[in-house]
């Protein structure tokens, strides 16, 4: 099977532990986030987590792994990673569906794509494919996606943890990006409702 060890799937587990008054209390799990696919070839995905509160973010995805062992995610071909914006977001939302506090604090900021050459040697280094942009609205308390943007070959794929908007030699006029897809949402109509007027402020 892959060499992966236990430690990396810990961020996996959904859970908290319970004061019941013991000394070690009891760990209460409520869910197990997926961290391993494979299918009828024996082919493997990976997606690992990273746990902010009891919160659990999804940070790698590896997959179509290599037919000779070693078989860590380091040496499959294709690898995606997750960055977030840790301090960015105001509309923190905190849910007790889970029966305990669950707190969303992150969003997503970006989304890099990075392949091994069909040359290269498993295990040599991924290469930096493109990488996806996400905007919100920066007028809006809570986090309206409001734009996506694609950047190709080594752009915008360094300073993994923090947050990059722009880099020198990145742009639609220099031929390494794509025109910005933008949304925009339908606000509630504010006021009192008037028969025949509609909302009148």
């Amino acid at each position: 099977s892959p060499d992966v060890t236990v430690s990396r799937t810990e961020a996996s587990l959904v859970s908290f532990d319970m004061d019941d008054g013991t000394p070690s209390g009891a760990e209460v799990v409520y869910r197990w986030n997926l961290t391993r696919m494979t299918d009828a070839n024996g082919n493997d995905v990976w997606y690992f987590y990273e746990k902010n509160g009891n919160q659990s973010y999804l940070r790698h995805v590896y997959w179509n792994s290599p037919v000779a062992t070693p078989r860590t995610p380091e040496r499959f071909q294709h690898h995606v990673e997750l960055v977030y914006d840790r301090t960015g977001r105001q509309d923190v939302l905190t849910g007790y569906a889970s029966g305990f506090p669950l707190t969303t604090a992150w969003r997503l900021h970006r989304i890099i794509v990075e392949t091994v050459p069909f040359e290269a040697l498993p295990g040599t280094g991924f290469a930096h494919t493109r990488t996806y942009l996400l905007g919100y609205d920066p007028d809006s308390f809570l986090s309206l996606l409001t734009s996506a943007r694609l950047f190709g070959k080594d752009c915008l794929d360094q300073n993994r943890s923090g947050i990059v908007t722009s880099e020198s030699g990145c742009s639609v006029a220099e031929n390494t990006a794509m025109p910005s897809l933008s949304l925009g949402y339908t606000e509630v109509a504010s006021g009192q409702w008037a028969e025949g007027f509609g909302y009148v402020n």
